[in-house]
């Protein structure tokens, strides 16, 4: 579970208004971009240093800090007091505002004007983010990157990543500092006064705590997942490696480095894993798709946690041996049958537990006629057997 309250930095306003001027009569070869805000610091719960230059090249690879470059084109902060020579934490607690090399107050980076050429088209704002916190701390950017990129095709070319994904390790005093590298890669790529740039709006940079690291998608090789954006993923069989036996699907898994909720199954997921005997599916999944166990001949007992509101059609279907099942869903409930409603989910099943608490005032026509099933009540479960 993350600690919400470990929130350690904020970049409260870093709004770069892009206003292009064109220097120049003849050819529109340099232009001014105008930095008219600047970038925010606050911390509050934990040790992170940030390191961010300003970088122009002709390329994003051969971008570098230029010679003669303004000093605010560079920017070092801690969010904590330092030992003496050193940037270890001084062992006091952390600070609510980031502090220079010398220990001032410095929690902003006022960056100024920035120029383009034909020689230097491209900016990169670098970032280098490091980890002194004992917990690992996961980085989270807000920004309308995506959609100014969107706007701007043919003219900016608006890109940015991380080096290490988005969450630091922790540190120990044996271990070396983890840290990430995220950068802003800009582009102009049409030297025109001819048309109106949007600002491009780093609304905040976040680094929260948190007490464990999902496992990695390399632990899980009978899988596959799939990252839909918005660090939510989808989960299906590794078509090389399909699982067998018993299968726990994770709730959350790194891919590529960076935390993901899996939240769904999706179509076919699963199909033709005639060996998986029995598999637990994460109260993070939210949605069961098309077929997603057809042919799981060897199914014996599944339960389908809280969190399901959806199962698609023949979720279920030709799982022959899929016996026992467990309800713990009130969309479930109420859906289930023997038919392709609720995916065939009850089309073989014999004894089926319901959790009494999901039912609410919802009624299952189908198990709840008596010439079919039976029903009786254990503990915090409601039991429908089937007749004989």
């Amino acid at each position: 579970m993350k600690k919400r309250v470990k929130l350690i930095a904020v970049v409260s306003s870093f709004c770069l208004c892009l206003s292009l001027f064109v220097m120049g009569i003849f050819a529109a070869t340099s232009v001014t971009f105008s930095v008219t805000s600047s970038l925010s610091f606050k911390a509050n719960g934990a040790f992170v240093k940030v390191d961010a230059q300003l970088k122009q090249g002709q390329t994003a690879d051969d971008a570098t800090l230029q010679s003669g470059a303004p000093d605010t084109y560079q920017y070092t902060g801690y969010s904590y007091n330092r030992e003496s020579g050193s940037d270890l934490p001084d062992g006091s607690a952390t600070l609510n505002h980031f502090v220079n090399e010398s220990g001032v107050e410095d929690s902003t980076w006022e960056i100024g004007e920035i120029q383009f050429t034909d020689e230097l088209p491209v900016v990169v704002y670098h970032f280098t983010f490091t980890n002194y916190s004992p917990m690992p701390v996961q980085v989270t950017v807000t920004s309308n990157i995506q959609t100014l990129k969107t706007e701007m095709t043919g003219i900016l070319d608006i890109t940015e990543a991380y080096s290490n994904g988005t969450i630091m390790a922790g540190y120990t005093t044996d271990s070396t500092p983890s840290n990430t590298l995220y950068t802003i890669t800009v582009k102009l790529e049409k030297f025109t006064n001819g048309f109106e740039l949007k600002p491009l709006n780093l609304t905040e940079i976040l680094f929260e705590t948190i007490e464990e690291m999902p496992p990695d998608e390399s632990k899980f090789p009978t899988l596959t997942f799939k990252s839909n954006g918005d660090g939510i993923a989808s989960v299906k069989a590794n078509s090389s490696s399909k699982p067998t036996g018993e299968l726990n699907i994770p709730s959350k898994v790194l891919i590529n480095g960076t935390p993901h909720t899996v939240t769904s199954i999706g179509n076919y997921a699963f199909d033709g894993c005639s060996s998986l005997k029995n598999i637990t599916i994460p109260d993070s999944v939210t949605s069961i798709g098309g077929s997603a166990f057809y042919g799981c001949s060897s199914l014996t007992s599944i339960t389908i946690p809280n969190s399901v509101t959806s199962i698609a059609l023949s979720a279920f279907i030709s799982c022959t041996n899929l016996t026992n099942v467990t309800i713990e869903s009130n969309y479930a409930y109420k859906t289930a049958t023997n038919t392709t409603d609720c995916g065939m989910l009850l089309r073989y099943a014999t004894t089926v537990r319901v959790l009494t608490s999901c039912i609410g005032t919802s009624t299952n026509t189908y198990l709840n006629d008596t010439s079919k099933f039976t029903k009786t009540t254990d503990g915090l479960y409601t039991v429908y057997t089937k007749v004989a």
